[in-house]
């Protein structure tokens, strides 16, 4: 089923109230202790529909046999809305927020970075030599690195007082 053959158009007038209504009623639930950044409130919405459609798609998905008690398929569709809202905007406005998640976005930027400009990596990788070279009192200093993946699996990042 594509998203094109899901009308909304007979909710699509209540959709943003909704929308604003449940992330209101997530927040007090979640008791978040810090404020929540919106960058913009359509994406509310936008979320909104993209978990009825999800949620749509995945009813349809069910084998019959699931589908033995009166009432399973709205249970169904508001669970799975639940679960899509709640997993989206945790990661959006909460993950997204904390130090870690920055650390990490500026690691793959500047990742992105290095890839791109070769010439940078190059200086970079000297002055690393230099640095390491000039601190020791070793002659032969090894300053290889192995290489770093700094991917999604790979990165953990651990915060002590002293970080």
């Amino acid at each position: 089923m594509k998203d094109q053959e899901i009308n909304l158009s007979s909710i699509e007038h209540n959709i943003p109230q909704v929308s604003f209504d449940l992330f209101r009623f997530w927040v007090k639930e979640f008791d978040q202790k810090d404020t929540l950044i919106i960058k913009t409130e359509q994406r509310l919405i936008i979320d909104l529909k993209e978990a009825i459609i999800d949620a749509v798609k995945a009813l349809h998905k069910t084998n019959d046999s699931d589908k033995k008690l009166a009432g399973w398929d709205i249970g169904f569709i508001l669970g799975f809305i639940g679960g899509y809202l709640q997993r989206r905007w945790y990661h959006e406005y909460v993950e997204k927020n904390k130090e870690e998640y920055k650390v990490y976005a500026g690691l793959i930027a500047l990742q992105g970075y290095l890839k791109a400009n070769k010439v940078t990596e190059i200086q970079l990788d000297a002055l690393y030599e230099e640095i390491l070279s000039g601190n020791s009192n070793i002659n032969y200093l090894d300053t290889s690195v192995n290489q770093l993946e700094i991917g999604n699996n790979h990165l953990k990042i651990n915060q002590t007082p002293q970080k």
